[in-house]
């Protein structure tokens, strides 16, 4: 075990950096880094991204509306073309929101693509699954919700999946 030289940088739903922590981590231990000081009146996304002298682990606890989720770092050096979140619930009381984020220097097209359970629309008014083109600028991030995702005006309830296709770039996905 070594110990880290690590610096985390956070950045905008835009792409631009907000802030920076660096720090020295001691082998099996952690640090805690509060984002309150670069969150800015209307919120948004923030992305942080781990630079690291050796192999770190990073997670990330994220508290909103009173709920709280662990989302785990993600590398940044891995692409893909086609990726998939395999069970999605909407509706009913449940809230999705899918968050990309792109820690690359270009901005990104991708589509998404939101399934019901067997593989067809998310509600007998539509044709065709629901797709949406976003575009992530470069450092930045996107998010969407339910009623974004399915294109109707009152979200339905759904038990189904999404996927998202791109060029093979890496990607930070959360949902």
């Amino acid at each position: 075990s070594e110990a880290a030289s690590l610096h985390v940088a956070f950045a905008n739903s835009r792409g631009e950096i907000v802030g920076s922590v660096p720090a020295n981590l001691n082998p099996n231990s952690g640090i805690r880094v509060s984002t309150s000081e670069f969150i800015l009146p209307g919120g948004g996304n923030l992305t942080a991204r781990v630079t690291s002298s050796v192999g770190v682990v990073a997670q990330a606890l994220i508290e909103t509306n009173g709920s709280l989720a662990l989302v785990n770092g993600q590398s940044a050096s891995t692409g893909a073309t086609i990726r998939r979140a395999p069970h999605v619930v909407l509706g009913n009381g449940f809230d999705a929101t899918l968050v990309l984020a792109n820690p690359t220097g270009q901005a990104v097209t991708v589509t998404v693509t939101l399934f019901n359970e067997n593989g067809g629309p998310v509600h007998a008014s539509l044709a065709d699954p629901s797709r949406r083109l976003l575009t992530i600028p470069a450092n930045g991030s996107v998010s969407v919700g339910a009623t974004q995702l399915s294109g109707l005006l009152i979200a339905p309830a759904v038990n189904g999946w999404i996927e998202v296709t791109s060029p093979n770039v890496p990607l930070g996905a959360a949902l």
